[in-house]
C-alpha cells in the first residue's frame, strides 16, 4: 500500500494484507540564496574584473581586485545556469569561483556560499557524497549559517544517516531566521524521526510544523502518516481529511483510505480509493489497496480485477502476486465451506500456489508468501513440500509460535504425532499462555491414545481461552471420554461444542459416532442429517450416514447414501469400506448379483483383506456361480486354514459341482475346526435340494485364529 507509514508487519500464519505504503513524495530543495542569478550583475562584475585584470598600476592589487570580481561573476553566472536547470555548467562556474576565492583568500563566508551552491548542484546531479563534502566545508567556513545545516541534513537523510540529519535540522532551526525555512526544517525532521520509528517525537515536530503553516496539505498528510504508523488511526483520519480539504490530491485520498481500512470502515476506504483512482488512474498501489478492501469483504472477483490492473502496471511487485494468492486461497476456503472439496476447489488451490510462487520468484525472502505456500501445500496434501516451507520460515522467524503450530498440524495430519507434539511444545515454550497450542497438543495426544493427558491439555486451553472462542476444546474432551467409554460425559461435552457452533460438521459427526456406538441409530442419523444441511455433499458425512442406515437395517437408504458419498470423492481410506457396505446391503436385500461389483472393488483396493473375498464367495454361491465361489472360498482358506465357515460353505459349492468327495472333506473339516457349533453337524442324506446353510448375516463372519 502506498504510504511511508505501514501497519507493523504481521506474523507468518497470516501474511497480513493490511499494510501501509509510501506517502506522497514531496520535492525538497536546498536553500540558501535565490535559485536564479542576476544576469546583468554577472556581466557587469565580469567586465569589471577584466578591466582590473588588464589595468595599469599596482599589479598585485589589480589581480586581487580582478579575482574578486571574477569569482563573483562566476558565482552569479552559476546561479543563472542553476536557475535554468543546467546544473553541470553551474557546477563548473561555482568550482571556478571556489578556486579564484581560494587564491585570494577571500572571506570565509564568501567561500562558504560557493561551496553551498556547488553542493546543491552535486545534489541535483545525484552526486550525494560530493554534495555532502561541499556542505561540510560550507558549514566549516560559516558555522552560523542555518541554510548550510539544512542542506547537509537533506543529503544525510538521503544517505540514510538519519540521526545525523536530525542533528543538522536542529542546528538549522537554531540558526535560521526565515520562518518558512524553519517550518521546512521541522517538517523534514519529523519525517526523519518517523523513519527511525521515533513516532512521538515525529508527531511533536510535525505538530509544530502544522502550527507554523496550517495551510500546508503536506504537513497535515505527514502528521497523519506518523499517527498512522503509531496505529492512532482516528487522529490519522483527522489529519488526512485536513490535507484533502486543502489539496484534494490522489495520495491524500489513498492515505485516508488506508486509515479507514485499518479501523474496519471498508466502504469508506473503498470510496477514498475510488477518488484516488479517479484522480490518478495509473497508480498501481491505489488498485492494490482497493483490491485489499474487496479481499476483506470476500468479493474475490473484484479483488482479482484490481490486483490484475496493479500487476499490469507494476508486475515486479511481489505483494501484488501475493494478494492474488490470498484471493484464490480465500475463494477456495469459501467453496469448501459451501460445497466441500471438488475439482474447482483444487483448481483454486493450485492457482493460489502459482501466485505465491510468482511472488517468491520476485523476492525469495517474502516470508508471508512462503508461509501461505506452506498452508496451501498442506491443504492439497503435499505434506513434505509444506514442511519444507514452514521450516524455511522458522529459520528466519525462529520465535514465531504460529509457524510452529502450522508445521505441527502438518505432522498431525501425517500421523506423526510425536513430531507434532514437539512443535506444539515449542509454541508453548514461546508463549506459556497460548491457548491454541495446548488445544492442538491435546488433539495429537488424543490421536496417540493418551486420553488423560489430552483431557488435561484441553482443560488448560479452556482456562486460557477467557472468551471461550474455541468450541473445539469441548469436542476434544468429548472424543477423549468417548474413547474411554464414558458415553454420558462424552455426549455432555459434544452438546456444549455443538451449542457453541451448531454448524460444525466435525462436532456433529463425533456426537453421531457416539450415538452409533450406543446403538442409538435414530439420534446418530439425526446428527448426520443436520451436518448435511451445512454441506449436502460432504462425502465423509455421507459415509457415516450410510453406515448408520446400515446398522438401522435401512439398506436401500444405505446404498443410496453410500453411492452419493463415492460420487463426492471421500477419503481414500474410506472407499473400500464404502464398497463393502454397499455389497453387504445388497446381500441383506437378497440382491446378491448386485453385490459382486462392490465386493470386487474392495478386493482391488485391499487384496489382503479376506473379509471381502469371503463375502464375494458367498454371493457367488447364492447366484449359483459355484466355480467362482469355490475359487474365492479356497483363497480365504489359503489365507486362513482354520476358517470353519469357509470350509462349510465351500462344501455346498463342491456338492453343486458334483464333487462329492471334496464336499464331504470340507464338511468334516468344518466340524473339526468348530466342534461346538451344532450347525456344522450335517446329515448327508438330508442335504439333497439344499443349496447352502447360512451361518450368519452378511458381514458378521466369525474370526478364526
Amino acid at each position: 500500500m502506498k504510504a511511508s507509514a505501514s501497519k507493523k508487519p504481521g506474523t507468518a500464519n497470516g501474511g497480513n494484507s493490511k499494510q501501509g505504503n509510501n506517502a506522497r513524495a514531496q520535492k525538497v530543495k536546498a536553500i540558501g540564496g535565490e535559485s536564479t542569478g542576476n544576469p546583468a550583475e554577472a556581466k557587469k562584475l565580469f567586465n569589471d574584473g577584466k578591466k582590473y585584470f588588464m589595468g595599469k598600476g599596482n599589479v598585485q592589487q589589480n589581480l586581487e581586485t580582478a579575482f574578486q570580481y571574477m569569482a563573483a561573476a562566476y558565482h552569479w553566472r552559476g546561479r543563472c545556469y542553476q536557475g535554468m536547470g543546467d546544473f553541470q555548467r553551474a557546477l563548473y562556474d561555482f568550482t571556478l569561483a571556489i578556486k579564484l576565492d581560494n587564491q585570494q583568500q577571500a572571506k570565509p563566508q564568501d567561500q562558504a556560499e560557493h561551496y553551498n551552491f556547488a553542493g546543491q548542484c552535486h545534489q541535483e546531479l545525484g552526486q550525494l557524497d560530493e554534495a555532502l563534502k561541499h556542505y561540510e566545508i560550507a558549514v566549516k567556513r560559516d558555522p552560523t549559517n542555518g541554510n548550510y545545516y539544512y542542506n547537509r541534513a537533506l543529503v544525510k537523510a538521503k544517505l540514510e544517516k538519519l540521526e545525523e540529519a536530525i542533528d543538522d535540522y536542529n542546528r538549522a532551526i537554531e540558526n535560521l531566521s526565515d520562518q518558512n525555512y524553519i517550518y521546512q526544517a521541522r517538517f523534514n525532521k519529523g519525517i526523519c524521526l518517523r523513519r527511525l520509528g521515533k513516532l512521538e517525537q515525529s508527531i511533536d515536530d510535525l505538530k509544530k510544523a502544522v502550527e507554523m503553516r496550517n495551510d500546508k496539505a503536506s504537513a497535515h498528510n505527514n502528521l497523519g502518516l506518523s499517527y498512522f504508523e503509531k496505529e492512532d488511526f482516528e487522529e490519522a483520519l483527522n489529519e488526512f481529511s485536513k490535507a484533502i480539504s486543502i489539496e484534494p490530491h490522489s495520495f491524500h485520498y489513498n492515505n485516508r483510505g488506508l486509515a479507514f481500512y485499518h479501523i474496519g470502515k471498508l466502504e469508506e476506504a473503498k470510496k477514498d480509493y475510488d477518488d484516488a483512482i479517479q484522480r490518478n488512474p495509473d497508480d498501481p498501489f491505489f488498485y492494490f489497496n482497493r483490491g485489499n478492501v474487496f479481499l476483506n469483504q470476500g468479493d474475490y472477483d473484484n479483488a482479482h480485477h484490481d490486483y490484475d490492473i496493479a500487476i499490469k502496471n507494476a508486475s515486479n511487485n511481489p505483494k501484488f502476486w501475493h494478494s492474488k494468492g490470498l484471493a484464490f486461497e480465500g475463494k477456495s476456503q469459501e467453496e469448501i465451506k459451501k460445497n466441500g472439496n471438488s475439482d474447482h476447489v483444487l483448481f483454486l488451490q493450485e492457482k493460489s500456489i502459482e501466485m505465491y510462487k510468482s511472488a517468491l520468484a520476485l523476492s525469495e525472502n517474502f516470508i508471508s508468501s512462503r508461509f501461505h505456500l506452506g498452508l496451501m501445500y498442506h491443504r492439497t496434501n503435499q505434506f513434505h513440500k509444506s514442511l519444507k516451507c514452514f521450516s524455511n520460515v522458522l529459520q528466519k522467524l525462529p520465535e514465531d509460535k504460529t509457524v510452529y503450530i502450522a508445521r505441527g498440524l502438518v505432522y498431525q495430519d501425517m500421523g506423526n504425532h510425536q513430531f507434532a507434539v514437539n512443535d506444539f511444545n515449542q509454541a508453548i515454550k514461546l508463549d506459556n499462555n497460548f491457548s491454541e497450542a495446548y488445544y492442538r497438543r491435546g488433539v495429537s495426544k488424543l490421536k496417540s491414545r493418551r486420553f488423560h493427558e489430552a483431557i488435561e491439555d484441553f482443560k488448560t486451553s479452556l482456562e486460557l481461552d477467557t472468551n471461550q472462542e474455541n468450541p473445539g476444546v469441548y469436542d476434544g474432551q468429548g472424543c477423549c471420554y468417548h474413547a474411554l467409554k464414558d458415553y454420558d460425559q462424552a455426549i455432555s461435552f459434544f452438546n456444549i461444542a455443538i451449542e457453541k457452533d451448531p454448524s460444525n460438521i466435525s462436532f456433529l459427526m463425533n456426537r453421531a459416532q457416539c450415538y452409533y456406538d450406543l446403538n442409538m441409530f435414530t439420534e446418530s442419523i439425526n446428527d448426520l442429517n443436520m451436518a448435511l444441511k451445512v454441506n449436502e455433499n460432504d462425502p465423509q458425512v455421507l459415509y457415516k450416514l450410510g453406515l448408520s442406515y446400515y446398522a438401522f437395517n435401512k439398506y436401500k437408504k444405505c446404498i443410496k447414501t453410500l453411492k452419493k458419498a463415492l460420487i463426492n470423492k471421500p477419503f481414500l481410506t474410506y472407499e473400500a469400506d464404502i464398497y463393502y457396505h454397499i455389497g453387504l446391503a445388497y446381500c441383506n436385500l437378497e440382491k446378491f448379483e448386485k453385490s459382486i461389483y462392490p465386493y470386487s472393488r474392495c478386493i482391488e483396493m485391499i487384496p489382503s483383506d479376506i473379509r471381502y473375498i469371503h463375502e464375494r464367495a458367498k454371493a457367488y454361491q447364492m447366484i449359483e456361480d459355484h466355480e467362482k465361489a469355490v475359487e474365492d472360498f479356497s483363497m480365504v482358506i489359503k489365507k486362513n486354514p482354520k476358517n470353519a465357515h469357509a470350509h462349510f460353505r465351500r462344501a455346498f459349492s463342491f456338492k453343486a459341482l458334483k464333487k462329492y468327495s471334496e464336499a464331504a472333506d470340507d464338511f468334516e473339516k468344518a466340524k473339526e475346526l468348530d466342534p461346538l457349533n451344532p450347525k456344522m453337524v450335517v446329515n448327508y442324506k438330508k442335504l439333497k435340494g439344499i443349496t447352502c446353510i447360512v451361518l450368519c448375516k452378511p458381514g458378521e463372519e466369525k474370526i478364526f485364529n
